[in-house]
């Protein structure tokens, strides 16, 4: 049997479910104010250390939201309102959870910057202002970290929901950009599976697990409704993630401390 790819989340330092102790860091809002890429990739290699000493692969982190509204709830695991200087730290960051192979995973892609019924709500915006704010650090995380996962937003973009938006996921972040690692929802995050599948989303996560589970998917294959050819690209995409953060050869992962 292969062995469970096992999560936990942040991007404040690793959650433990346990008695495992982990340091208390500053917010990473905190971290943006350094404007210091070195510092955040030390801050990323830090909970890296944790994340491996609780014999997790997955970091959910960093946040790379803009902190558009002070009513944002989460602002303080985001890292500001310039996209450029939170894409620099987001790239450090990632490179040093990246550098002892634990997974990073950027979230929420995309416009997640509010909390008020944010499971319902659209982020509405013409391309450009996708393009040179709230995707910049995104971008950044592919282009210039290589993430090797990046977690779909609870909200809608231009009324589509965005583990449903096929120009968000498969044109510009999958095709081209190249990101080439899994694309998972939050928990909250997904509704159906055949527009989710089609859009470049790779597994529904939490409660919305069941999106993708009980049947779901494999019976959109079985109708054509979804190819074979997404569901082998999907797999190849978590098998990656298997074999990067060493899932299948655990005695060659680092200790952590």
């Amino acid at each position: 049997n292969v062995a469970r790819l096992e999560v936990t989340d942040g991007p404040v330092g690793a959650r433990t479910l346990d008695q495992t102790p982990a340091t208390a860091l500053p917010s990473t809002l905190s971290l943006s104010c350094t404007w210091d890429a070195e510092a955040a990739r030390a801050y990323g290699r830090l909970i890296a250390e944790e994340v491996l000493a609780q014999r997790r692969h997955v970091l959910f982190g960093p946040g790379v939201n803009l902190m558009r509204s002070p009513l944002g709830a989460r602002n303080f695991e985001y890292m500001g309102e310039d996209p450029f200087l939170c894409g620099s730290l987001t790239v450090g960051y990632v490179r040093g959870v990246q550098e002892l192979g634990v997974a990073a995973c950027v979230k929420h892609l995309v416009a997640n910057d509010y909390d008020s019924r944010r499971h319902f709500t659209s982020s509405n915006m013409d391309d450009r202002t996708l393009r040179e704010t709230h995707l910049l650090p995104f971008e950044m995380a592919v282009r210039d970290a290589r993430v090797w996962s990046v977690m779909t937003a609870n909200n809608l973009l231009n009324g589509v929901h965005a583990a449903e938006n096929h120009r968000l996921l498969q044109d510009i972040m999958k095709d081209e950009l190249g990101f080439d690692g899994v694309m998972l929802t939050d928990w909250r995050a997904a509704y159906a599976a055949v527009p989710s599948a089609l859009a470049g989303t790779d597994s529904t996560m939490g409660f919305c697990a069941y999106v993708f589970g009980d049947g779901k998917l494999l019976e959109a294959v079985k109708t054509g409704q979804v190819s074979e050819a997404a569901i082998d690209d999907k797999a190849r995409r978590l098998l990656r993630l298997y074999v990067r953060t060493e899932v299948l050869n655990p005695e060659l992962r680092h200790k952590g401390g």
